[in-house]
């Protein structure tokens, strides 16, 4: 009861000094002429401004969105002798971004509103930083965002961010990226080239479920071998079964990244440098008969090398990237480090007839010296397909002036034969959306998409921007 009652009073002093600063921030702007809310950037033309704290607060511009919507399973519903089985969600979420721009520089800070994402408190930082204005070169360092490559969804190249797959409802790239600390620096070689250095301190890998309906697969698979081998090897009980997972937070754990884009002619290239860690962990298990069993749970370094373009051809927006993601089993055969890949994306978009828009986006990888995957007990990859192959593809019209849109989202997997395909319509009346969407999956229950084929929902929602 204490520990409810000392929650409760976190939740309730977090709320009040989040909107004891809004207030003040809000009683600021006020004092002055409102500036105009949304993301305009400085304009380039003007007189620089003074330094002063009064110009500062007059540069101040605040936007977000406020959003009520829910999420109800189609096989809670069929469960019809009871409605305690539909669990509707917290209904409301939102997200308040403040921009600061002076003459030299500007801050950013976006705080998201949503009571399921901390136990502690229902505001979390999405993403905050400063970033300076010096002559040819930008420094930016805080929580960032960064997208790398062309790619529309499943770059490759995209390597800055890990991106949070404990729930698939949620379908924008961005919204599922996670902001990281890092320093950014950016340098401008002419009007079309640029060169970035990304420096981040530490490490986070892809965040997964590890219970509940979107706990992955490939989990589901592991729980099931843990109690195989627990009875082959005659291991005590589930106490006996223990999980280790690698600190990653320390500098030694640092990243660094390094691109140059330049346009020639029509076509936007990229060429891309990556030392990190793969983000998915590697799990390897180790086996004392009789006595234990240890998961160890460890993210593998890599090298990556990459290569993007982007163009229009007749009419139809091209884009391609390309890479080579190298680790440290060369030979390929050490069971607990993924082998080198090949990895590669293509997508086009065009206007068809009727005003039908048409959106393709394909994204594999081929596993390299993949002969001695398997020759050793519990490697990682044994069993897995060489390819790994997705296909995203989406449909969309718009109606009524633009405000009704209905578009079709299909992701396919074509090694697991299995999708996830997203009907939605959503309505847009000046600054209110009304959506509605659902999501259906199928196929193999043995691919990544399909083993959750009893997650079907139907979704509905209504968003005020401002």
């Amino acid at each position: 009861m204490m520990a409810a009652f000392r929650k409760d009073i976190r939740i309730k002093c977090s709320l009040a000094l989040f909107l004891c600063i809004l207030s003040s921030l809000v009683i600021t702007v006020s004092s002055q002429e409102l500036p105009s809310f949304g993301f305009d950037s400085p304009d380039s033309s003007q007189s620089p401004q003074s330094t002063s704290s009064e110009s500062i607060r007059q540069t101040l511009r605040m936007s977000g969105e406020m959003s009520a919507g829910t999420n109800v399973f189609i096989d809670d519903l069929k469960d019809g002798s009871s409605r305690e089985y539909v669990d509707v969600g917290d209904l409301f979420s939102g997200k308040i971004n403040l921009l600061a721009t002076g003459s030299r520089g500007d801050g950013y800070l976006s705080v998201d509103a949503d009571n399921t994402v901390s136990i502690d408190s229902p505001f979390s930082i999405d993403e905050a930083f400063v970033r300076a204005y010096l002559g040819k070169v930008d420094v930016e360092i805080g929580l960032r965002k960064i997208t790398w490559g062309r790619a529309d969804s499943q770059g490759p190249l995209d390597v800055i961010n890990p991106q949070d797959h404990s729930d698939l409802t949620v379908l924008d790239e961005l919204e599922r990226k996670i902001a990281r600390p890092l320093l950014r620096l950016s340098l401008s070689l002419s009007p079309m080239a640029r060169f970035e250095t990304v420096y981040l301190p530490s490490f986070k890998g892809d965040q997964f479920a590890r219970d509940g309906r979107w706990m992955p697969g490939d989990m589901v698979t592991l729980q099931s071998s843990l109690a195989l081998l627990s009875q082959l090897y005659m291991i005590p009980g589930p106490d006996a079964i223990e999980h280790t997972s690698p600190s990653t937070s320390a500098l030694g754990n640092s990243q660094i990244g390094f691109r140059f884009t330049n346009t020639f002619g029509s076509a936007d290239v990229g060429l891309q440098y990556f030392y990190g860690y793969l983000k998915r962990p590697a799990i390897s298990l180790v086996v004392t008969p009789g006595t234990s069993i240890l998961v160890r749970e460890e993210y593998n370094r890599y090298h990556q090398v990459g290569f993007d373009l982007a163009t229009v051809l007749a009419g139809i927006n091209l884009r391609g990237e390309f890479g080579a993601n190298i680790t440290e089993d060369i030979s390929g055969d050490d069971p607990s480090i993924y082998n080198p890949s090949l990895v590669w994306s293509l997508g086009f978009d065009s206007s068809l007839f009727a005003g039908i828009t048409f959106n393709v986006q394909v994204a594999g990888s081929v596993r390299l010296f993949d002969d001695d995957v398997g020759s050793k007990p519990f490697d990682i990859e044994d069993g897995s397909d060489i390819t790994k192959t997705r296909i995203t593809t989406i449909v969309s019209r718009k109606f009524l002036r633009d405000q009704l849109e209905i578009k079709g989202t299909m992701i396919s997997g074509i090694e697991d034969t299995d999708y996830y395909l997203i009907p939605s319509a959503s309505w847009t009346r000046d600054d209110i959306v009304f959506e509605l969407s659902a999501g259906f999956f199928g196929g193999s229950r043995d691919g990544e998409l399909g083993c959750y084929r009893e997650n079907d929902y139907l979704s509905a929602s209504i968003t005020l921007a401002f």
